[in-house]
């Protein structure tokens, strides 16, 4: 006598939370992919618009050593984003919510507690919808 076992996986919903967040903020910055070029005077690139500083410390949570220039690499890109966005929520004791990572993204660290970042954070919110 045979036993099938089944797994049932569960799906996480901050996880699809971040993954919504994280295609937001591509769309946001780059039309998807589709208007990717440098941004802020050069110091930003890739569709998700990267500054140096961001991808120094996004690789380094992540524990790969990517040139700067794999920020045009949507796929690393994503992955630094995701990490670095993780990273700084955890850190700073914010709540894991689309808001907190969409105004980490914009607004560096101190993100969620910038009035400025709230602007872009209603831009990620129709994004989202």
């Amino acid at each position: 006598m045979s036993r099938v076992l089944l797994c049932i996986l569960s799906v996480n919903p901050t996880n699809l939370t971040l993954e919504r967040t994280l295609d937001a903020i591509r769309h946001v910055e780059s039309s998807a992919g589709k208007d990717s070029q440098d941004g802020d005077r050069g110091r930003a690139i890739g569709d998700y618009q990267i500054w140096r500083s961001y991808w120094t410390d996004g690789t380094l949570f992540l524990g790969v050593r990517w040139p700067y220039s794999d920020a045009r690499d949507p796929a690393k890109a994503r992955q630094v984003v995701r990490a670095y966005v993780l990273h700084y929520q955890r850190a700073g004791g914010y709540p894991a919510t689309a808001e907190t990572w969409a105004r980490i993204h914009n607004g560096g660290p101190q993100g969620p507690r910038k009035a400025g970042t709230l602007p872009y954070w209603t831009r990620i919110r129709k994004a989202m919808r």
